[in-house]
């Protein structure tokens, strides 16, 4: 028998795919953040499986693409944590391709802003995951956000974060 958690992992993963805008779903981008915090809190369990954990990553990144506010996540620990988590793939090799590449452009927005800098650049992780990213990834990013991202700027990115500790 599936517990709660497993269920609204299924739920989430099932619904959103056929919606035109997460958005649009929401009455507010309060309650849409809150979804996501909750995700990134679930994706903290030991005991989902590589099936579920695949699904919330999916169901994470899907959210957090067509999400327009951003910037506010950078004062979320646990939802920096689980971008971090997806750059750097440690979950076994569930991540695919596109999320990691939604997770590398979400905190580069982030890291833009030289407010959030310091924040992000006390997340453990970040700063070894990004260079990781970098080094596997010889091409240009091109996330579903319309926007492109360079190696040379997430390079920049990377020593600005660094220069922020």
């Amino acid at each position: 028998e599936l517990s709660i958690i497993e269920q609204a992992i299924d739920l989430v993963y099932t619904i959103l795919p056929d919606l035109q805008s997460v958005q649009e779903t929401y009455d507010s981008t309060k309650n849409l953040h809150g979804l996501v915090r909750a995700l990134a809190m679930i994706a903290s369990n030991d005991y989902l499986s590589n099936t579920r954990k695949e699904r919330l990553v999916q169901s994470f990144s899907i959210i957090i693409n067509q999400s327009k506010n951003i910037h506010s996540l950078a004062r979320e620990p646990i939802i920096v944590s689980f971008l971090v988590h997806i750059v750097g793939n440690s979950f076994n090799g569930v991540v695919n391709r596109e999320s990691r590449e939604i997770a590398v452009c979400v905190l580069i927005k982030l890291a833009r802003n030289p407010c959030n800098r310091r924040l992000l650049a006390k997340t453990p992780g970040l700063l070894s995951s990004m260079i990781q990213y970098v080094r596997q990834n010889q091409h240009n990013v091109e996330d579903l956000i319309q926007a492109e991202i360079s190696r040379s700027e997430i390079k920049k990115q990377i020593y600005l974060l660094a220069k922020a500790l």
